[in-house]
């Protein structure tokens, strides 16, 4: 069981996972800001698609004190889901 009693299925975890790179998370990592997506589609072809195309809304900002190698990422599997609001307690906490 990962955190809070969810299993984790993250494909960042663990000896052996492939570097990824292109799609809808390098793009919004090359921001390097905070980002919201609150209605969007993995394509079938986005490197994590098989893992996350599920999911339809996104937020995202720089973790660990605006380390750029740190993001939290939110999603939602409902498209519409997040507006700005969604983003105002990870980006205030980066701002520590």
């Amino acid at each position: 069981m990962g955190s809070e009693g969810v299993p984790n299925q993250s494909p960042w975890r663990g000896e052996g996972v492939q570097v990824r790179s292109d799609g809808v998370i390098a793009q919004v990592v090359a921001r390097s800001r905070a980002s919201l997506l609150p209605a969007f589609s993995f394509g079938n072809d986005d490197p994590v698609f098989a893992e996350l195309g599920q999911y339809h809304a996104l937020a995202a900002t720089p973790g660990a004190l605006g380390d750029g190698q740190n993001w939290v990422f939110i999603f939602d599997k409902t498209a519409g889901s997040f507006d700005a609001v969604v983003l105002k307690d990870p980006v205030l906490r980066d701002r520590r």
